[in-house]
């Protein structure tokens, strides 16, 4: 395993080793994504906390260390990508999702709104829906991929994702043709498809105040790369998703990077079928 993350590093995956060490081992850095000097010093304590060579570094005992802790970090940032500005165009198909156009495309259900303190937005999908339409569908292409669960990431042996039985084909041939195109290395991670939720930030549980992740019509991909609210990282740069958003379209996925008011870079959702 090669992966390092040395002082003065920065990135993503800088931050959330900060974050880590802030939540877990009471450092007391903020979190500004630079491998710093008392970021240095917080993994020094931790390497020794657990018995490890104080290397100063992520190295690889140090990143198992980690993982085992619950943190899997990812890939290294690429120097002087993170600000790229390719953007592709907007086309006028697939439409832009909302509420009246996909529930036309996969249908109505009552629900009922279920917060915890961890997901305000949770809702109960009733009269068994969820069984009619939801189903496990085996994405080769994510074998061994890092799918988000409990506030970390956890490498699956077997890609699968839970969506609209009507997507489904359109999820496996999405993965397949980026597959083709050679552009598989740039998902790092996936937030996965069926979530039963009102959209972020809602708590007004009107059936427009739904997430189309309630459909198991969207997928996030490279979620601590592309936050919502964000502009999407730039072509070249650890995470970007930029290429692979002609494909999508030519399928019927509409990119959230492409929403006006509030970019949403990882999210890829189904908007047209065949």
């Amino acid at each position: 395993m090669n992966y390092a993350l040395h002082y003065r590093d920065e990135g993503t995956d800088v931050h959330r080793l900060q974050e880590f060490l802030v939540t877990n081992f009471s450092a007391e850095i903020s979190p500004d994504g630079l491998f710093g000097p008392k970021t240095r010093t917080a993994l020094v304590q931790f390497q020794t906390s657990l018995g490890l060579e104080q290397t100063a570094f992520v190295d690889s005992n140090t990143f198992e260390a980690l993982a085992s802790h619950g943190l899997v970090l990812l890939t290294p940032p690429i120097d002087g990508a993170r600000f790229g500005s390719d953007w592709p165009p907007r086309r006028n198909e697939p439409p832009q999702p909302n509420f009246a156009l996909t529930k036309s495309l996969f249908g109505e259900f009552r629900f009922r709104h279920s917060p915890t303190a961890d997901n305000p937005e949770r809702i109960e999908v009733l009269d068994g829906w969820v069984e009619e339409n939801i189903v496990d569908v085996h994405i080769p292409q994510l074998d061994k991929c890092l799918f988000a669960g409990n506030r970390h990431y956890v490498r699956r042996e077997v890609g699968t994702i839970r969506c609209h039985r009507l997507a489904a084909a359109a999820f496996q041939q999405l993965f397949s043709r980026w597959e083709d195109a050679g552009l598989l290395d740039r998902i790092l991670t996936c937030a996965g498809v069926f979530n039963a939720r009102l959209k972020r930030g809602a708590s007004n549980p009107r059936p427009v105040n739904l997430s189309n992740h309630s459909w198991g019509t969207a997928i996030d991909l490279n979620a601590w790369e592309n936050p919502l609210g964000h502009t999407p990282v730039g072509v070249g740069a650890r995470g970007a998703l930029r290429e692979l958003v002609g494909i999508a379209n030519d399928l019927g996925f509409f990119w959230g990077g492409h929403y006006a008011r509030r970019p949403d870079g990882m999210h890829f959702e189904l908007a047209q079928l065949p």
